[in-house]
């Protein structure tokens, strides 16, 4: 009978034998899972990997309950609400013109993943954030989400070229404004004193 390895309180079937994963991670992220081993039972090698399983499971069951396309949309409206935010230095909750950019850039996601689906290609702006409509905004933030049409006037070989650029250049443009702003999470002091 082969073998079977407790995950997420499933068993499961052995893939055979283990193979190394070398990694580095922070002292602290190490006390933390060294403390849950120990809760669990487990060695601190077993605790990663049931850990990194369920994680990737979560992904997987969430793939095959919204699709491939609501999956990949949801996760690039995390990472471009996470630039809205520093953008604005407000949470999308909390202020009207930080929930109002969310909203376009959410469909502006959505109109994008769906250009690039068909290849339908479109302008979009890059650069500096500095002087942009809310609808420029929204449209540099869903690239920074990652979801990029190709460009008029390019071939299907330079499309994802193009795309890598206008990220490259507005993530240098973003990056001067996080310099500017700080990270996440924005401190509530800082929310309270800066009006954009």
């Amino acid at each position: 009978m082969p073998r079977t390895v407790v995950s997420s309180g499933k068993p499961k079937k052995a893939m055979g034998k283990r193979h190394p994963l070398n990694m580095r991670t922070t002292e602290e992220l190490r006390d933390r899972m060294e403390d849950a081993a120990r809760r669990s039972g487990r060695s601190l090698a077993a605790e990663v990997e049931v850990r990194m399983e369920r994680s990737l499971d979560r992904q997987d069951y969430l793939i095959e309950h919204w699709g491939q396309d609501v999956f990949d949309i949801a996760d690039s409206m995390a990472k471009a609400l996470w630039h809205i935010e520093q953008f604005t230095g407000q949470r999308w909750v909390d202020d009207e013109r930080t929930f109002e950019l969310f909203s376009l850039t959410m469909l502006e996601l959505a109109r994008s993943y769906r250009d690039l689906v068909l290849r339908n290609a479109r302008e979009r702006p890059a650069g500096a954030f500095k002087d942009k409509s809310p609808t420029e905004l929204a449209q540099m933030f869903a690239s920074l989400g990652g979801i990029n049409p190709p460009r008029p006037g390019t071939g299907k070989d330079r499309s994802m070229a193009d795309a890598r650029a206008d990220q490259r250049a507005s993530r240098e443009a973003w990056s001067k404004t996080i310099e500017r702003l700080g990270s996440r999470p924005i401190p509530a002091a800082r929310i309270k004193e800066r009006k954009p």
